[in-house]
């Protein structure tokens, strides 16, 4: 069978047990209902199901868009360099065709035997000019729209023009284009020549051809030479559109612009744009940041070279478009995924907030609750486990409720007793030592003293009467200085001196708190000092505190005794216990001011050597709210 300390050990230690498991369960509750705020599960699987949608939607957006712009760049390069290259034939062929003009004296005996023949005189000159002239401006000239002069260079120069300008040099024989044409059977083709006469005749390029004899091939009788402008060659650019910041352009040999249609920044050079290209395919050039497609193609028979310039953010602006839609319509299956995942992750975890708000309940006290288990199995069996530990709670909060009841029930008759114990000790203690006085006066034939000390005495009585009740200040001081006045029987050299100005005479307090430490004073004081013990009680507020100082002259105390006393007077609940040699002592009066006030209050001791000793006590300065019985 256990005894009843043992019984108490164990109860204190199931109800830690039990505050520990509980203390568990308001962590994690507590944890829980943060949830919503912190670390929300629901808005955390809106999030990444709304990212996934968003990602993917987004990373497909982007890779079809640089696939997209990178076919899309590449062939539209090829179709470009195609478009350069068809131009360029186109142009090539109206070239071919202007030099086939000079083939058309061959198709006309008469200028042929007028060239074949040499003027025997001015008047036959004169007609083989007005022939052969007019052939070129009925034939050439006036059908033609591109072409400006025709000249055949023979014995003399013939001529016929749109314009008075002449196109050839007095010693057009010295110049190297002459050379040419008479070194080959083929058409030669004279450099661009920029002419400011108007606009349409601006530039200006021409082709030579040598006229031999149709009865002696080997004889050559002239050379045709044509002007023709680049009206022909503008009609063939002129079908072809040229994008925003585009251009295509026309290049002769030596860098000069035949046929110009910009759309570029005028900080591009034809030069620059000339270097970039690369005959017969595409390249990409960077200009100020920004990339351009130039395709180029050459027409080896007069050494122009067509050239087409495109930026190429203009050629993927389609695939930037779609880029664009395609984002777009990524945010919105975002949208329309978050909004279908909040359906299903709203009904999918609300039997979950259900059992949330059920533990915010038992957090709040209420431990009746219950959570339904008619759910998946895994909330099912998260309920379970829930109610199944609400019940244990409830059967350990009856059982430490009952413990507690138990345990404060032991302790306080356990208080009480000691508390009664003290007072016990204290009257026949005080009783003993006051009638031992009486006795040596009675000894020493001193009647009228012992009758003065039996009054004292019965004022005493009257006072002990109320030991182990409360009693105020004014009576606690009668009593002491009714116990002085009998001292004094004993020592002629005992003197006291009580101040109690400023304190509340009907403060309470445990009865016999301070006859006890007077009593000590006089026992280590008196007989010790040459001039006499002298007893100083003083009164004060400090704060919150009242204080009672008990000052003697005495000799003092060792300061290990002095430390001995203090370690006794810190754990007086031990001395009690163990039942050490405080007696009716100070450990006994600090027992009972802490019982009575709390472990705040007490017996402070000071004490040196040839000094004296004070001994103060602090209590509250109002206890009017402690409930106790008066006298």
């Amino acid at each position: 069978m256990l005894r009843g300390g043992d019984v108490i050990l164990n109860a204190e230690k199931t109800l830690q047990k039990i505050k520990n498991h509980l203390l568990k369960g308001q962590l994690l509750k507590k944890a829980i209902r943060h949830i919503p705020r912190a670390n929300n599960i629901r808005n955390r699987l809106l999030l990444a199901v709304s990212l996934l949608i968003l990602i993917s939607a987004t990373s497909l957006s982007v890779l079809n868009y640089l696939h997209f712009a990178s076919s899309y760049t590449e062939q539209s390069a090829e179709n470009m360099q195609e478009l350069v290259e068809q131009v360029a034939v186109n142009i090539e062929n109206a070239l071919n065709e202007i030099g086939q003009l000079c083939l058309s004296p061959y198709y006309n005996s008469d200028i042929m035997r007028w060239l074949e023949s040499d003027a025997v005189s001015a008047q036959n000159a004169l007609e083989k000019r007005r022939e052969i002239e007019r052939y070129l401006q009925q034939s050439l000239i006036t059908p033609r729209k591109d072409v400006m002069r025709v000249y055949i260079l023979a014995d003399s120069v013939y001529s016929s023009a749109k314009t008075g300008r002449s196109g050839i040099t007095v010693n057009y024989k010295e110049e190297s284009w002459y050379y040419d044409t008479l070194s080959t059977d083929d058409c030669v083709f004279r450099p661009v020549v920029f002419e400011e006469t108007s606009p349409s005749s601006r530039v200006v390029f021409s082709v030579a051809r040598q006229i031999y004899s149709l009865k002696d091939s080997s004889r050559t009788l002239g050379v045709i030479l044509i002007d023709a402008n680049y009206n022909g060659i503008k009609e063939i650019c002129d079908r072809i559109s040229v994008n925003p910041n585009g251009a295509l352009m026309v290049v002769d040999q030596n860098g000069n612009a035949v046929y110009m249609r910009s759309k570029l920044s005028d900080e591009f050079s034809v030069s620059e744009i000339l270097n970039a290209a690369k005959d017969g395919t595409y390249c990409i050039h960077t200009f100020e940041n920004t990339d351009y497609i130039v395709n180029a193609n050459a027409i080896p028979t007069v050494g122009w070279t067509v050239i087409a310039v495109n930026a190429k953010a203009e050629i993927t602006k389609e695939a930037q478009e779609t880029l664009l839609f395609n984002m777009v319509f990524a945010v919105i299956m975002a949208m329309i995924g978050m909004v279908i995942s909040a359906f299903f992750i709203n009904r999918y975890l609300q039997p979950l907030y259900a059992t949330i708000k059920l533990m915010e309940s038992v957090e709040s006290g209420d431990l009746s609750v219950r959570a339904g288990q008619a759910y998946t199995e895994e909330i099912a069996y998260l309920n379970g486990t829930f109610n199944r530990m609400l019940s244990r709670i409830q059967k350990m909060l009856i059982q430490e409720n009952q413990l507690t009841r138990e345990v404060y029930t032991a302790k306080y008759l356990q208080k009480e007793a000691q508390y009664e114990a003290l007072q016990r000790q204290i009257q026949p203690h005080f009783l003993f030592n006051t009638l031992s006085t009486i006795s040596i006066l009675a000894k020493c034939n001193r009647t009228t003293e012992v009758i003065e000390s039996i009054d004292q005495l019965a004022t005493l009585l009257r006072g002990m009467v109320n030991a182990g009740k409360e009693i105020s200040l004014a009576s606690e001081l009668k009593i002491a200085e009714s116990y002085l006045q009998l001292q004094q029987l004993r020592h002629d050299t005992l003197r006291y001196d009580i101040q109690t100005q400023g304190v509340d005479l009907g403060y309470y307090l445990p009865a016999l708190t301070i006859q006890p430490i007077v009593e000590n004073a006089i026992t280590h004081g008196c007989c010790i000092h040459p001039q006499g013990t002298f007893i100083q009680i003083d009164m004060w507020y400090e704060e919150n505190q009242l204080i009672l100082s008990i000052h003697d002259n005495g000799a003092g105390m060792d300061p290990q005794i002095l430390l001995h006393l203090q370690e006794r007077l810190n754990d007086v609940d031990k001395q009690i216990e163990t039942g050490g040699e405080s007696g009716i002592g100070l450990v006994n009066i600090q027992s009972r001011i802490q019982h009575r006030f709390g472990q705040d209050y007490g017996i402070h001791v000071y004490s040196e050597i040839g000094k004296g000793t004070t001994v103060t006590l602090c209590l509250p300065r109002s206890n009017i709210n402690v409930s106790c019985t008066h006298s």
